[in-house]
């Protein structure tokens, strides 16, 4: 395939979305890496600071327009949100990403509001793959943020491949951060009695850090 057909491929999105998407799916053995000109895309979009690495900016791109407050915690009473920035919008995008709500979950309640994940299923149909995103409150970043779990080729996985993908997600962050069970759940394609099979499996077996009654759509 020619590179004026690749590029062509993705001309309804922005030049520098595109620039990005192509490097996801051209560097799938080295997405950790940060060169200068992906740095340079990354902040030309407006992303450096809540976005940085490529996992971060081609989340942010999948979601933009369509899912744009995300729950923040702040230090005052009132819960505040915190709006995605509109990517470089002196270009025109014509394509429209349409994520589909997974489930979200609340890990902690403060008096500024909830710590909350939401995961969302979004399929980009020039790669005819379906990725799992996941937004909230990024420890490593220290912001809300939007960043990949998970990919699986195809218009929609089943729903037993999302589940997976989101218990991985879990499995991670109850090993590596000692992330307790989440207190409270709002479903979307997944459904009550899948999340709490989820939570079982993952907090039976890493050791749950404290008891907790799961709540499920307590505010749904």
């Amino acid at each position: 395939m020619s590179l004026t057909h690749e590029i062509s491929k993705w001309n309804n999105f922005r030049p520098k979305e595109a620039f990005l998407l192509i490097t996801w799916q051209d560097s799938a053995s080295n997405r950790n890496a940060l060169n200068p000109e992906i740095h340079q895309m990354i902040e030309r979009l407006g992303l450096k600071e809540t976005h940085p690495s490529l996992w971060h900016a081609v989340a942010a791109i999948l979601m933009d327009r369509v899912v744009d407050a995300v729950s923040e915690m702040e230090n005052d009473e009132e819960a505040t949100y915190y709006v995605r920035p509109m990517i470089d919008k002196n270009d025109i995008r014509t394509a429209q990403l349409v994520p589909e709500h997974l489930l979200s979950v609340c890990w902690a309640e403060t008096r500024s509001g909830d710590w909350t994940s939401e995961y969302y299923g979004v399929y980009l149909p020039h790669e005819d793959t379906y990725f799992v995103v996941c937004s909230g409150f990024d420890a490593a970043v220290g912001d809300n943020s939007d960043w990949l779990v998970g990919e699986v080729s195809g218009q929609r996985p089943s729903i037993e491949v999302l589940m997976n993908i989101i218990e991985e997600d879990w499995g991670t962050q109850s090993v590596d951060c000692e992330q307790p069970v989440w207190q409270f759940v709002n479903c979307g394609l997944v459904t009550e009695e899948m999340a709490k099979a989820m939570a079982k499996k993952v907090w039976d077996r890493s050791g749950p850090a404290r008891s907790t009654t799961i709540d499920v759509n307590r505010r749904a």
